[in-house]
């Protein structure tokens, strides 16, 4: 990987972690779930309006965190999927499973990254741009963030289910499914399954 796209990576999944914990800090808060849906929705049309030449100062955002094919095709998509994702599992499941979700998303995913990109040499037959190293990583650091609502064993069970599933490409037509609204979902959707 190149030294500019290392640098993007870190720069994107620093945004990742802030994210990921603002979102789980304001389900924990008592955010309500159509305050998650309309900022989902403010953030459609931005981009939509950004992609028509209408909000260029959204370029600076874009430039500094995305990729430049997501730039070309939905601009904003990880946010949008990640702001669906985090809805999505608190409507489902409730509070507490939706922001344990979100962790396994802020701490599990940029983790698993880092830690890919630094010890990273066995990639998932489904996908070569995984590193088995890194989802291990970023599911023991997953877990132990999720200490502070479940036992152990159910954190790890939880991260590493959700992470197993992040790393495989799932595609719906022409739009790539993002790992912020697969990963707090199948977290959530395990820690409500488990026993106690």
């Amino acid at each position: 990987m190149k030294r500019e796209e290392v640098a993007l990576e870190f720069r994107r999944k620093v945004l990742h972690i802030f994210f990921g914990l603002f979102l789980a800090l304001a389900i924990l808060g008592g955010v309500p779930l159509l305050a998650l849906l309309l900022a989902a929705v403010l953030f459609i049309i931005a981009s939509a309006l950004y992609r028509l030449g209408l909000l260029p100062f959204f370029g600076v955002f874009f430039d500094v965190f995305e990729r430049e094919h997501e730039r070309r095709r939905v601009p904003g998509n990880a946010v949008i999927q990640g702001l669906f994702g985090a809805a999505l599992a608190l409507w489902l499941f409730g509070v507490v499973p939706a922001a344990a979700g979100m962790l396994v998303l802020a701490v599990g995913d940029a983790v698993a990254v880092w830690g890919g990109l630094a010890f990273g040499h066995y990639t998932f037959p489904w996908n070569r741009q995984k590193h088995i190293e890194g989802r291990l990583l970023g599911v023991l650091l997953s877990a132990i963030a999720l200490l502070l609502f479940y036992p152990f064993w159910k954190a790890v069970v939880a991260a590493t289910i959700a992470l197993l599933i992040e790393s495989i490409p799932l595609r719906l037509g022409p739009l790539k499914i993002d790992d912020n609204l697969t990963v707090p979902l199948a977290a959530a959707l395990i820690l409500s399954l488990l026993p106690v």
